[in-house]
């Protein structure tokens, strides 16, 4: 057996020649290096190129398939955000006793201070701007189109929010939230619940407390909405445009549905 003083030596022995090996494969290994690094780095910055064109190519195809659905998005939801505008329009005029001095050319003019003071004078209980069989009121009439406006969002959101960006999804769920859609679409129930008790009242709704607050909610998120959209259309197509919308022989009227004056407060 080999004492402990030589097991000393000889490892010390293994170690120089495991040393002198490394030293000599280390040196062989930079010479070679030495004659292939100009090679090698040109074909390493060449892959690398490559892989970064690959992939910005995929994602500008990306991007510009996304921005394709957007738009497609947006147009399904049009048609039923220009009704909704006019909707809010009909009741304005609706409202008013008369033609304004200057019609309204913008959304901004539209829903100015004069609009939740006019709505005030909105009787619900009176025939709405529908041609049918059956007359509807104002109750019915909002109903429909407030559901009919809830469904679209409803549609878009389910179908496109993955390609919306995080703000425009949240708009449009603060719209389908909105608190005065909800009292729109529940103030149907109020006519039918008068009559079972025998309750008479005048259905000048929209000039109960806080209600103008939910108003200009409402008439911001819907201003905001329509901003949104238009950026996505064509000038030609451009949403929120109400300034040939004053004409007194398209229905409804000024002041067809405002309050009769014996009534009004």
């Amino acid at each position: 057996m080999l004492t402990l003083c030589r097991l000393k030596y000889v490892l010390i022995a293994i170690f120089l020649m495991a040393l002198v090996f490394y030293v000599c494969t280390l040196r062989s290994v930079l010479e070679c290096l030495n004659d292939v690094s100009l090679n090698v780095g040109t074909e390493v910055f060449g892959i690398l190129f490559t892989v970064w064109l690959i992939d910005e190519v995929i994602r500008r195809k990306d991007q510009t398939e996304r921005e394709r659905i957007v738009k497609v998005a947006f147009a399904q939801l049009r048609i039923a955000l220009e009704q909704h505008i006019n909707t809010l329009l009909c009741m304005y005029k609706a409202s008013i006793s008369h033609a304004p001095q200057i019609n309204p050319q913008t959304l901004d003019d539209l829903f100015g201070p004069d609009y939740c003071v006019q709505l005030a004078f909105l009787d619900l209980s009176k025939s709405a701007p529908l041609v049918s069989v059956n007359q509807l009121q104002w109750f019915d009439y909002l109903y429909m189109e407030m559901e009919n406006f809830k469904a679209t969002l409803i549609r878009t959101l389910e179908k496109y929010a993955v390609f919306l960006e995080p703000n425009t999804v949240e708009l449009l769920e603060e719209v389908l939230a909105s608190s005065f859609i909800g009292f729109l679409m529940t103030s149907i129930s109020i006519p039918e619940f008068d009559q079972k008790r025998g309750f008479k009242r005048q259905y000048n709704l929209l000039s109960s407390q806080g209600m103008p607050e939910l108003i200009q909610q409402h008439t911001d998120l819907i201003k905001r909405l329509t901003q949104e959209a238009n950026r996505h259309f064509p000038n030609d197509k451009q949403v929120g445009n109400i300034k040939d919308s004053w004409r007194n022989d398209i229905a409804p009227t000024f002041g067809s549905a405002r309050l009769n004056p014996a009534s009004e407060t």
